[in-house]
Order: structure tokens, then sequence, then C-alpha cells
């Protein structure tokens, strides 16, 4: 396609790549609804099952007034033990997530290809986040499993965030909160990566890649001890205390809220 339009063939390539999401995402505005109510693809008998469904696991509220935005239910999110140190796990995934995001096809050019040739080569490994392949270039290969291994993290950190979190608006808050955090790693990616560390070997990017892998692994794994014991003391509580005993809007530090790990 170069020359089409007066534009390069590098230009061809982040204009159908952009085309793309701007077009699905004008597509998916109009489609997908609002709420469960307003699913025009279910039954009555489905939506009234999925909106019992999502009130018996605290998603929402079985008052609907109560599922109003409230500040103080922000700052209780942001004030959540298990939303701050995902929002570590999240902002070191978001440096290596968009490190390569932006500069994969720099690190593919570096390895002896040129070009337009550069960037068509650093779409395999994305495609790989959804499909495993193969390669006979060591150094290549090395990126399909660090993009399927930055990528494939974002929606576990954002799954967790959510099912840990209750009720619907500091559930929403702490989800927002940590795209924050994977966008303040992008900051940091922009200058580690040819500032910080230059090409074509990036050998300090890569020192601090691995270093905040280790991060992840450590902070995740202390999200996952503290969600465990607190399960542990609400399950001793809840033989003491009545349900209905429990103050209001207590969402998920409830006895009766169960934290998924």
């Amino acid at each position: 396609m170069n020359g089409i339009g007066g534009k390069p063939g590098w230009a061809w390539i982040f204009i159908l790549e952009g085309l793309f999401t701007f077009v699905f995402s004008i597509f998916s505005f109009l489609v997908l609804p609002r709420s469960p109510e307003t699913a025009r693809f279910l039954t009555s008998e489905e939506r009234y099952y999925v909106v019992t469904k999502l009130k018996s696991s605290k998603a929402i509220s079985d008052d609907d007034d109560k599922d109003v935005f409230s500040w103080i239910e922000v700052w209780r999110a942001i004030r959540s033990p298990q939303v701050l140190m995902l929002c570590v796990v999240v902002f070191f995934g978001g440096t290596m997530l968009y490190g390569l995001a932006y500069f994969e096809p720099t690190i593919v050019a570096g390895l002896g290809y040129a070009g337009n040739k550069a960037q068509l080569m650093s779409v395999p490994p994305f495609v790989l986040a959804f499909l495993a392949t193969t390669s006979q270039h060591v150094q290549y290969a090395s990126l399909f499993f660090s993009v399927t291994g930055a990528y494939a993290g974002a929606p576990v950190a954002l799954t967790w965030i959510a099912n840990n979190s209750a009720p619907h608006f500091r559930r929403a808050s702490g989800i927002a909160f940590v795209f924050v955090a994977s966008s303040l790693g992008g900051i940091l990616a922009t200058w580690l990566l040819g500032y910080l560390s230059p090409a074509p070997k990036y050998t300090a990017a890569t020192i601090t890649f691995i270093a905040i892998s280790i991060g992840q692994f450590v902070f995740a794994s202390l999200n996952l001890l503290y969600l465990w014991q607190m399960n542990r003391a609400k399950a001793k509580k809840r033989l003491s205390v009545a349900k209905h005993d429990e103050p209001e809007h207590l969402g998920d530090r409830s006895a009766w809220f169960v934290y998924t790990l």
C-alpha cells in the first residue's frame, strides 16, 4: 500500500490498526447494553435471573437507591489494602506492557529487521497473547513470551479487583485506580526504554523488567495472604455476629463478603 493516497506504507499500518479499533468502539457503544435490564438479546426471565445473581453475589445492591455515586466509597476504595497492593502490581505490569507496546518495533529493528518489515514483524508477538506459536530465533522468540506474559496479567488483576471490592461504586473506583496505576507505568516505560536504557540491548531496561516481575509476584503473594487472613477472620466473626447486626455500607468489609483468592 506504499504510495496509496500519497501516504507511505508505514503510515497505512497505523491507519489500518487504528481504524479497526475506532470502528469497533462505535459498534460496541451502540450494541453493548448499559445493564442486564437493557440487554435486548436476553429474555425477561434471563434478565431477571442475571440481576438476581448479581444481587445475591453482592455485585449490585438489593436496593437500587444504594447504588449511587458517593465520594466516601471512592475514599474507601483507595484505602482498601487489596486495591493498593494490586495498584502496585498493575503499575509494574503497565511498565512492561506499555514498554513492549511502544518500543517493540524498535526492539525488532535492533534484531536486524528494518523499515516496514520491523513494524510488521512486531505483530506476531501480540498475536501470541491469544495463540501459541514458536520461533527459531531465540531473541525474537523471547518477545513472544514477554508480550504474552505482560498482556495476560492485566485482565487477571482487573478481575481480582472487581471480585474483591463492593459495593458497586467502590468496585468501579478500585478498577479506575488500577487503570491509573497502569498508565503511570506507561510513563515510566517511555523513559526507561531508549532514554535510560539505550538500544539495541536495553540492558538496564531488561534488568528492571526482571526486577519488577519479581515485584509483581511479591505483591500478588502479599495480597493473596491478606485476603486469606481476612476470610479466616470473617469466618470466625460470622459465628458470633448475626448478619442483621452489622452496620450498613460495609461492602466487602462485611463478614458475609468472602474474598476471591
